[in-house]
């Protein structure tokens, strides 16, 4: 389930008009899930027929999170790159710590919420007021505000989508510290996983520069347009202002004719418009 993040990323982003789908793109989040599905497999247990009753649940949970989060993503991309200038919501996505000040108490609101309704009868008062606990959680706190901004400098510059990818790649570094440090087997399926989520995530940034070439060829093309419209104007304008003058428009041409021809001699075309 959770390879379904960047599918539902990538329409969440062309819904919201800030991504485009292309070829590369597609095949980017085909690798990154099909990447996760390898990443999770577990032949030793697969086909085991023991469920529990709240399989069903935990499943419409999970979907409903991930729906969430790519909304969260988008609006967050929005935020950081298409708001007003001038507007409250780019006041707020000029500093980070502003914006995560607005987003993470709702955020811990519900957390706690949560963790109150499914934990807090497995902890007594006085492991809560413990001192130790209490480090941990202003340490995880700060860890957490850290991500956060650095997340957010991600989506500002790249894309929600890319955020997403390049989160697929988090199982790698998480299992190779695995296998140094607690000695846990990573089984080969499970690092071809790695490698196809690799792959996802260099078929986006080829989608991403391709892109931006694109951009600039359009950008260089638009620019050499408008040199030649504004060339354009500017020779129409002196055509109009001889003519305003009261000038002959056929002695107006000749005029012109003498004044731009870069090869020809004043003297000789002079000679050769007025006999």
């Amino acid at each position: 389930l959770s390879s379904s993040n960047s599918v539902l990323m990538l329409i969440t982003a062309r819904l919201w008009g800030l991504e485009i789908i292309d070829s590369w793109r597609l095949v980017s989040v085909a690798l990154g899930a099909f990447g996760i599905m390898l990443q999770g497999v577990n032949i030793e247990s697969y086909g085991d027929s023991s469920r529990s009753t709240s399989y069903g649940q935990g499943v419409a949970f999970l979907l409903i999170s991930v729906v969430c989060s790519c909304q969260k993503t988008a609006l967050l991309q929005h935020i950081l790159q298409q708001a007003d200038p001038g507007s409250a919501l780019s006041v707020m996505a000029d500093s980070k710590l502003h914006l995560i000040s607005r987003v993470q108490p709702v955020a811990g609101v519900i957390c706690f919420c949560f963790a109150t309704s499914g934990e807090m009868e497995r902890a007594s008062l006085s492991q809560l007021l413990n001192l130790s606990l209490i480090v941990r959680i202003v340490a995880i706190a700060f860890g957490i505000v850290i991500l956060a901004c650095a997340e957010y400098e991600f989506v500002r510059l790249t894309s929600g989508l890319a955020l997403q990818i390049f989160a697929n790649l988090h199982g790698i570094p998480v299992a190779i510290v695995g296998a140094l440090v607690f000695r846990e087997s990573i089984r080969p399926l499970n690092a071809v996983g790695f490698l196809v989520c690799l792959a996802g995530a260099l078929a986006y940034v080829k989608a991403r520069t391709a892109g931006q070439e694109q951009s600039e060829s359009d950008g260089l093309l638009r620019d050499e347009m408008d040199e030649e419209n504004e060339d354009g104007n500017e020779e129409t304008h002196d055509l109009d202002d001889f003519e305003d003058d009261g000038y002959d428009s056929e002695m107006t041409r000749r005029r012109l004719m003498e004044y731009q021809s870069p090869t020809l001699p004043a003297s000789s075309a002079t000679a050769q418009s007025y006999p």
